[in-house]
C-alpha cells in the first residue's frame, strides 16, 4: 500500500550507504547543454542550445528533443537488467524560469525503452531554485516533496543534472522515509568534479574526506570563527556557544 508523506519530515537526511552505485549518466554537461542543436544554430554565450533553454523553461517538446539527442538506450537496458522491478520516480524541479521538463522526459524515456514502472505523484513542493547555485546555497536550499510511496518496493531516482546530489539525496530520503529503498541514481549529464568531489560518487569516500583535510589542515576552526563570529567552538557539542553579547559579524 502506498504512503503519502508531507513535505517536511522530523529525521535528519542520512548519508548515502558506502555500496549504493555511482550515478548513472549519459553525457556531459557541456553536451547535454548544446544537445538537439537545430541546423546553423548558434548556441548562446552559456554554450546552451535553444533546445535545451526552452526544455527548462517547461517546454515538453524541447525536452523531448534534448533526451532523444543524448540518451544512450544501452545504458537504460542495463539498469532494466539490474533492477527489473525498479520504480522510476524524478524530481520535478521548478527552476528560476518555469518547471524543468528535462527530469519528467528522461523518467518518460526509462519508463519505454527500460520497461520501468513509473511514480508521478511524487513531486517536489518548494522552490530551492539550485540551478546556477553554489555547493553552500544547495545546502541551505532544501528540496522538499509530497507524494505516494509504495512501502517496500525499489526505486530508480532521476534528474536531468547532479552537481553536489543533494536535491538526488532529499528525494531519496523522502521515498525511504516512507518504506521505499532506492537501488540507484541515474541523471543525463553530471557537473565537473570539485574539491576532490565527484557528482557521480554519491558515498563519501575516504579520498574525499583526506582532500578536505588536506585543504584544510592549516585552518583552525576555533580560530576562525572567534574571527568572523566573535564565537567559541564548543567541541564537545560540535555547535557555536552561545556568548551573552548579541550576534553581530565583524566587518
Amino acid at each position: 500500500m502506498g504512503k503519502s508523506g508531507f513535505s517536511h519530515w522530523p529525521s535528519k537526511v542520512r548519508p548515502w550507504p558506502s555500496d549504493f552505485p555511482q550515478v548513472v549518466t549519459h553525457v556531459s554537461l557541456q553536451r547535454l547543454q548544446s544537445a538537439a542543436r537545430g541546423a546553423g544554430e548558434e548556441l548562446d554565450k552559456a554554450g546552451k542550445s535553444a533546445a535545451y533553454r526552452y526544455a527548462k523553461a517547461g517546454d515538453p517538446e524541447a525536452a523531448r528533443w534534448v533526451v532523444e539527442d543524448v540518451l544512450k538506450p544501452e545504458l537504460v537496458l542495463a539498469l532494466n537488467l539490474q533492477f527489473p522491478q525498479a520504480i522510476v520516480a524524478s524530481i520535478h524541479a521548478e527552476e528560476s524560469i518555469g518547471v524543468n521538463k528535462l527530469s519528467v522526459m528522461y523518467a518518460r524515456a526509462l519508463g519505454d525503452i527500460g520497461d520501468f514502472e513509473l511514480e508521478d505523484s511524487i513531486v517536489q513542493t518548494n522552490r530551492a531554485q539550485h540551478t546556477g547555485a553554489t555547493a553552500r546555497q544547495r545546502l541551505a536550499r532544501r528540496v522538499e516533496f509530497a507524494g505516494s510511496v509504495l512501502s517496500g518496493r525499489q526505486y530508480i531516482i532521476v534528474d536531468d543534472v547532479v552537481t553536489s546530489g543533494s536535491s538526488l539525496a532529499a528525494l531519496r530520503h523522502y521515498i525511504e522515509s516512507l518504506g521505499g529503498l532506492v537501488v540507484a541514481a541515474s541523471t543525463l549529464a553530471a557537473a565537473a568534479a570539485r574539491h576532490g568531489q565527484n557528482p557521480i560518487q554519491l558515498a563519501i569516500t575516504q579520498q574525499t574526506v583526506r582532500e578536505i583535510e588536506e585543504k584544510f589542515v592549516a585552518e583552525d576552526v576555533d580560530a576562525i570563527l572567534k574571527k568572523i563570529w566573535h564565537r567559541a567552538f564548543d567541541p564537545t557539542s560540535h555547535r557555536i556557544a552561545r556568548p551573552s553579547g548579541p550576534w553581530i559579524p565583524v566587518d
